[in-house]
């Protein structure tokens, strides 16, 4: 847990940290950190069939308006949009136009973005989803 928080704080620091660290050899780059590409093409074809050949159920177990998460209507929706109009390859590409790392911390591969603000003053800002692994 340490090592996360001592990451975020270097992280805070500024924009030259990311770049300095991840060209430094791997002695002075204690979390590994490397450019990361997204690269979806290699699961593309699995992930469509994967969607398309989910069964739905025929009924809404909850009803409409329930907070018990997505109407089935509108995960129909996404279902036929993911297989048929979707483009991935264009959500990939814009995906690609941010600034991509990965460190290891803790023995874990976390992916991060670093993006510097064009605002000299600005308060830096960590949006977390989980915790690595979940």
């Amino acid at each position: 847990m340490f090592a996360l928080a001592n990451l975020i704080a270097r992280l805070t620091v500024g924009a030259s940290f990311i770049v300095a660290l991840a060209a430094a050899s791997s002695s002075n780059n204690p979390f590994n950190v490397t450019p990361f590409t997204v690269n979806l093409s290699a699961g593309i074809p699995r992930l469509k069939a994967i969607v398309q050949n989910t069964r739905l159920p025929a009924k809404a177990l909850y009803p409409v308006g329930s907070d018990k998460g997505i109407e089935l209507d509108v995960l129909r929706q996404l279902q036929t949009e993911w297989v048929t109009t979707f483009d991935w390859e264009t959500q990939q590409s814009e995906l690609n136009q941010l600034s991509h790392f990965t460190a290891v911390i803790e023995g874990q591969s976390v992916h991060f973005v670093h993006e510097k603000s064009a605002e000299p003053d600005a308060i830096p800002l960590i949006l977390l989803h989980g915790w690595p692994g979940n």
